[in-house]
């Protein structure tokens, strides 16, 4: 089940406590906290995974796509597929020369994709350059989380994560508030929560 943005709010503010002379919270700074801890989280966990499709330039050197240029909400690529065939992920892209020392300039002469690689995190390449027009690539990979702006806006995260977006929400802001020694001892009760998350591999 989806939580709401206000339920958290709520949760929040009564964890910090806040008075009345207190540096002010405001709905803008907490909806901001809120939606970059969601994203890191997204991101760290691979919480949102998704496939589409894209258009590979018919340009044998053209081997470099930014994650917006294969999707607008693309994070970072997960797979790549050429029709019905995977296309080998290689674990860093200098390895690209085992195929070609000169690949980045000449593209290769395989005339399909045989391998990517991460470039980064938020670029991909492939090799060799596609020289036939028109090829579409299947692509799986981490989608970006809707911005959250509203206090009926839904965390795309579900219930078994939200300890870790209390977690650092309320450390960011204690920070924010100077409110040192408390956050001090926030960050050792993450440190305890985070551990499952790190046996089951989970953590980026």
């Amino acid at each position: 089940m989806s939580t709401k943005v206000q339920d958290v709010e709520d949760e929040l503010q009564r964890r910090l406590d806040i008075g009345t002379g207190e540096s002010a919270i405001t709905d803008a700074n907490l909806f901001d906290v809120m939606n970059k801890v969601q994203q890191t989280i997204n991101f760290a966990l691979r919480r949102r995974i998704t496939t589409g499709t894209f258009t590979a330039a018919t340009t044998k050197t053209a081997l470099f796509y930014t994650t917006t240029a294969i999707a607008a909400d693309c994070l970072q690529v997960q797979a790549l597929y050429l029709s019905t065939r995977t296309i080998m992920r290689l674990p860093s892209w200098t390895q690209m020369k085992q195929y070609d020392r000169n690949w980045w300039s000449t593209g290769g002469a395989a005339g399909r994709v045989e391998a990517w690689s991460h470039v980064g995190h938020n670029a991909a390449v492939i090799y060799p350059g596609v020289k036939t027009a028109n090829t579409t690539l299947t692509c799986v990979y981490l989608q970006d989380t809707t911005t959250l702006n509203s206090s009926d806006d839904l965390f795309y995260l579900g219930d078994h994560d939200m300890a870790l977006v209390y977690d650092l929400c309320e450390i960011i802001l204690l920070a924010h508030m100077r409110r040192i020694p408390e956050c001090v001892e926030r960050v050792k009760k993450l440190e305890k929560d985070i551990i499952p998350y790190l046996e089951g591999g989970e953590w980026v």
